[in-house]
């Protein structure tokens, strides 16, 4: 887990800790996209602490005014839920580095996660145009696309949970279908009924991928990129719409 924060300079004994603070997270089976989301924040805010003081931090440095000072510098260009998942991990890293013994007390103990304007009324999703713009660019683009939008537009389904799937994840009949999402958020495995638009979309995808006809092993993944790799979540550009109940069984 070096490489991911090796590019911030760093004084030795921070750099040291936030290796070892990494390898505890993996040993007490934190995820792989919490290791790899706390292990940027860190490294951002080291890169910005440089920047802003024109040193690199030691420990004796770290104190309360200075997370607060980063906090306050993300809230000028970030969205209050991107703010608060680089305090959660602000949070565990100051927690940890306390119990380690590298800081006498925990410089992020009172930093304060950021409040957001409520929105009045409930959030709406795509419009009736959108959505079908949105299902008509999808059928351009090729059964493979219009496969995945499917998928997320029906059955709710993350990205990555989408990339992860398997062909043994996936069962369709005639009447009905679903799919298996082995680790979803937290770990937590769910089956996710298939309507008879979305088992039709991954039956046309199966149908025009020769490859895929004749390679279809439970182990394989479904939504494989055009050169024959698994897709990977945080570099598709494809985003999961919200629609109604209503809208999405009339696709």
């Amino acid at each position: 887990m070096r490489d991911v924060v090796d590019s911030v300079p760093t004084a030795g004994v921070v750099q040291t800790a936030v290796d070892q603070w990494l390898a505890a997270l993996a040993a007490a089976d934190a995820s792989p996209q919490t290791i790899r989301r706390y292990a940027t924040v860190v490294r951002d805010f080291l890169a910005w602490y440089t920047g802003a003081y024109g040193a690199a931090l030691a420990f004796d440095q770290l104190v309360p005014t200075v997370v607060i000072a980063y906090r306050n510098h993300l809230q000028k260009t970030r969205q209050p839920s991107t703010v608060n998942v680089h305090i959660s991990a602000l949070r565990a890293w100051g927690t940890w580095l306390a119990e380690a013994g590298y800081v006498g007390q925990n410089p992020t103990q009172r930093l304060k996660v950021v409040g957001r304007t409520a929105i009045s009324g409930k959030q709406k999703g795509l419009s009736d145009r959108a959505l079908n713009g949105l299902l008509a660019e999808a059928q351009r683009a090729g059964p493979r696309e219009y496969a995945i939008i499917m998928l997320m537009l029906q059955t709710g389904i993350r990205i990555g949970e989408c990339a992860a799937l398997c062909w043994g994840d996936i069962t369709i009949g005639e009447r009905r279908g679903d799919v298996l999402v082995r680790s979803g958020k937290g770990r937590k495995a769910r089956t996710v009924p298939l309507t008879l638009s979305a088992r039709q979309a991954v039956a046309t995808y199966v149908g025009h991928d020769q490859h895929s006809c004749g390679q279809r092993q439970s182990k394989h993944n479904v939504m494989k990129t055009r050169s024959g790799s698994r897709p990977h979540h945080e570099s598709c550009v494809l985003r999961r719409p919200m629609a109604s109940p209503s809208r999405a069984n009339a696709a």
